[in-house]
């Protein structure tokens, strides 16, 4: 079933949209005094009822992003990305996962319009990403290096972010102090960017992403190098971000963060996308169901039992006091090994079945083998040259 939410908004004219938008996500009133250079202030306020898509169902909004075959082939011949074709829509976050060279930051970077395709095309709200500047103004973009200052303060940040951006001074300020509100930053506005821990970084990164209020947002490994608790701390405001329509599209290797977050997985290895769904569907298709035996006697003893009374049965690996086996959906195996236990002088003290896992699916599409990384010029014709 669809997730269904009221909010409370405020309901006005005026250009402040980018300081509404922030308050919203508080579910804060708009201050007074962003609206006094407002022809037709916030008049009323009123209850409405969002649903949005259930996590892991099919999406019904329109489609915000859309990359077909985008393939980037630098020079020397080092292709990082080959035919990626990706789809996100209005109020989803996909999440691209992959091993460390697959092609997850050169498919994002072409997306953002950083590294120029080779071939393929993409938009992103209906903007060409060959059209860099009209792509600035629907698409927030926090890369893995942080571009930060370390002598400037996360107010001098927003501030040049909205002048850079074309945001008017006085909705700036206000939503700057909405932003730094609603991502923990309060303490931290006039703090130089030297003094910030990694995680205090990426949430002010996250953040500043946000100041011209882009309906697409384009994160790079937002949470690597956080510790636990910084890292529950972005979930949480990309669950929000996300339930204000937005489209989010982020890279990671976390297949928990992948499990947790995504309506919608793109697998990608050595620069192709070898599966995509939700995480449900890749656990089904790729995972595999797993039994734990553990019985009283020797486990030794069990493993010879379970494999001559169910020879087609994968042999099992040890886990502490246990033999584990892998096996599929609907193949009888548990039964089997519960009847082949129970026929003889050992005690089964435990038999259970787990579900797929998204790292043995996640395994099985990428494989397990280290891969060679090329090492890529930044210098001219390198990835970050528009002149590729």
């Amino acid at each position: 079933m669809p997730v269904v939410t009221t909010l409370t908004v405020r309901v006005g004219r005026g250009k402040d949209a980018v300081v509404r938008a922030g308050c919203r996500l508080l579910g804060r009133v708009v201050p007074a005094a962003a609206c006094q250079d407002d022809p037709a202030p916030v008049t009323d306020s009123v209850a409405v009822r969002v649903t949005l898509p259930r996590p892991g169902a099919s999406p019904d909004g329109p489609r915000t992003v859309v990359a077909e075959n985008l393939t980037k082939t630098y020079p020397g011949g080092v292709t990082g990305a080959r035919d990626m074709s990706i789809t996100a829509h209005a109020g989803e976050i996909v999440a691209v996962v992959g091993p460390n060279g697959a092609g997850k930051s050169t498919t994002l970077n072409m997306l953002t319009g950083l590294i120029r395709p080779t071939s393929g095309s993409a938009t992103v709200h209906g903007v060409p990403i060959s059209d860099v500047k009209r792509l600035a103004a629907v698409l927030g973009v926090a890369l893995q290096t942080s571009g930060l200052d370390p002598a400037m303060t996360a107010a001098e940040h927003f501030e040049t972010q909205a002048a850079l951006y074309g945001v008017p001074r006085t909705v700036a300020a206000s939503c700057s102090a909405t932003l730094l509100g609603l991502f923990g930053l309060e303490a931290y506005a006039n703090r130089q960017i030297s003094q910030f821990s990694v995680g205090l970084q990426r949430r002010l990164v996250l953040a500043l992403a946000m100041v011209h209020d882009p309906p697409v947002i384009i994160l790079d490994e937002p949470t690597a190098g956080l510790d636990p608790q910084s890292r529950h701390v972005v979930w949480d405001l990309l669950e929000k971000l996300r339930a204000e329509g937005r489209t989010i599209i982020f890279s990671t290797q976390m297949l928990e963060e992948a499990d947790l977050l995504a309506q919608r997985l793109y697998v990608v290895a050595e620069g192709r996308v070898v599966a995509e769904g939700t995480p449900s569907q890749l656990r089904k298709a790729y995972g595999e169901l797993t039994i734990r035996v553990r019985v009283s006697g020797s486990l030794d003893e069990a493993a010879e039992l379970i494999a001559a009374g169910r020879p087609q049965l994968a042999a099992a690996r040890r886990e502490t006091d246990c033999l584990v086996y892998s096996t599929t959906h609907d193949s009888g195996d548990a039964e089997a090994i519960m009847a082949v236990i129970g026929g003889s002088p050992l005690e089964l003290l435990e038999l259970s079945v787990g579900r797929p896992s998204l790292e043995d699916a996640f395994m099985r599409l990428t494989g397990t083998a280290i891969r060679p990384e090329p090492l890529l010029s930044v210098g001219a014709g390198g990835p970050l040259c528009r002149c590729g």
